[in-house]
């Protein structure tokens, strides 16, 4: 877990736009546009971003008139975030207490960081509404994935790779049912949760 924060605090300032081009731009515009989509932003709705890295969910989440909340483990993540008038503070995610429920919390692109993911289920199903809704962007076990866990071990942070059957025992675990699963590109798998 250090070494996620730190690396992450390292490239904090660059970080939205080193995702735009080239084959990660690609693939955070497929996924991008999959998360919106479901995610349906409402004028005026709250929404919990769980891992909100430098905003770039939040800014868009914000464009669309809705109201979001982030939390990051990176303080320095959290202050490029402030710094563009996003309402956010650091924190972890497996021990988050916010004393209130959201009907939406998205969660993309800190669920591998996160070994314990019995506490950070806990963690993010206290904070939803009855029959809210959590979207969850996973990397897949897959070669895709094998090269993802790989640029990252290559700067020395260990990450977590899931198939099908880890998250159906999320769900399970956590008195969630799985609603909508898609795959925007081949890296990652996008699963919607909602409450039973």
């Amino acid at each position: 877990m250090k070494q996620t924060k730190k690396h992450y605090d390292d490239i904090a300032k660059e970080y939205n736009e080193s995702r735009q081009t080239g084959l990660v731009g690609f693939l955070v515009k497929r996924e991008s546009e999959a998360i919106m989509q479901r995610l349906n932003v409402q004028v005026g709705e709250d929404i919990l971003d769980a891992g909100c890295g430098s905003g770039f969910y939040a800014e868009k989440i914000l464009k669309l008139g809705g109201k979001v909340f982030g939390v990051d483990l990176s303080p320095e993540m959290v202050n490029v975030c402030i710094a563009k008038g996003i309402d956010a503070v650091q924190g972890d995610l497996t021990e988050l207490n916010l004393h209130r429920q959201y009907k939406k919390i998205l969660c993309a692109g800190s669920l591998e960081f996160i070994e314990d993911q019995t506490q950070l289920f806990n963690s993010l199903t206290s904070h939803l509404d009855t029959s809210g809704k959590l979207f969850c962007l996973f990397p897949r076990f897959n070669w895709a994935g094998f090269l993802y866990r790989l640029y990252h071990f290559s700067h020395g942070v260990r990450i977590l790779l899931f198939n099908s059957s880890d998250c159906e025992k999320i769900a399970e675990d956590n008195g969630l049912e799985i609603i909508d699963i898609c795959y925007p590109e081949p890296l990652t798998k996008l699963v919607t949760f909602q409450k039973k």
